[in-house]
Formats: structure tokens, C-alpha cells, sequence
């Protein structure tokens, strides 16, 4: 089942498990339907557009396992109009709280730690980590404060 939600002119398209479009009836442009749908191992997690910042996909790489359930990427229109992929980032959570604005994307990821590590004596949970998306780059923000449980 398709999820849309319109904020203003934000428009957020959640847990789509393949993409399927009847032709002129997606608000996503075709050239951006290409490269997701030709990106190894990704569905789209996430569409964000704006005048500023263009069409954005959050893309969702997983390669089927439970051991890291995601990887992501960001397909963005490059300086020269075609569509480019960041390379893959994130903590292999498939959970990120992502915040459009005008100019940039952010993604949270709460600190993944498998089953099998969370079972180990002296277990400590990963910090969370936040990733920026703006004018083409993708940098991680350094932990503040680390959390500690």
C-alpha cells in the first residue's frame, strides 16, 4: 500500500515496495524513476522536492539479510540535470527519521546493534547518527554527546 502525505509543497512517499507507474500519473519524473529502479538492490524509502534542492530520493539498499537491514542512498539531480547517487551511508538501521526542508535532507539513524550483539556481556548501544544532505553533499555530523544505556 502507497502512504502520501502533502505538506506544503513537500511531498513524502513512504513504503513502496516496487514501482509501478502509469505513465504521466507519478509526481516523479521519469528520468529519477530510471536511476532508482536501476539501482542494485534499492526501493525507494522516500521522495522530497522542492525548488531549491529538486527532486531527492532516499533509496533503501538492502541485500535481503537481517544482519544490516539497510543501507541508503540519495539520488539528486547533478550540476549538469542528470541524476547522481551519493555512495551508501547510514548505520544499517531501516528505521531513519528523515527531515525535508527547503535546501537540505536529514536523516537520523537511532544506533543499530544486532540481536546477536545486544545478547553480549557489557553491551552498549551505538549512539544515534545524523546525516546532512545539501548542495550535492553528504557529510555525517559529529556525535554531541554520546549516549550511553
Amino acid at each position: 500500500m502507497n502512504y502520501l502525505k502533502h505538506l506544503a509543497m513537500i511531498t513524502i512517499i513512504v513504503s513502496w515496495t516496487s514501482l509501478v507507474f502509469a505513465q504521466n500519473t507519478s509526481p516523479i519524473s521519469d528520468e529519477l524513476i530510471a536511476v532508482i529502479q536501476t539501482t542494485e538492490n534499492a526501493s525507494l524509502h522516500a521522495y522530497f522536492s522542492s525548488s531549491e534542492i529538486g527532486e531527492v530520493a532516499v533509496l533503501s539498499v538492502s541485500e535481503g539479510g537481517n544482519a544490516c537491514p539497510a543501507m541508503f542512498r540519495i539520488a539528486y539531480p547533478g550540476a549538469s540535470g542528470k541524476y547522481v547517487l551519493t555512495d551508501e551511508f547510514g548505520d544499517c538501521s531501516d528505521i531513519p527519521t528523515i527531515i525535508f526542508e527547503e535546501k537540505q535532507v536529514t536523516l537520523r539513524f537511532p544506533g543499530y546493534a544486532s540481536l546477536s550483539a545486544m545478547s553480549e556481556p557489557r553491551f552498549r548501544r551505538p549512539p544515534p547518527t545524523t546525516y546532512v544532505f545539501s548542495h550535492g553533499k553528504l557529510r555525517q555530523l559529529k556525535n554531541s554527546k554520546q549516549r550511553t544505556r
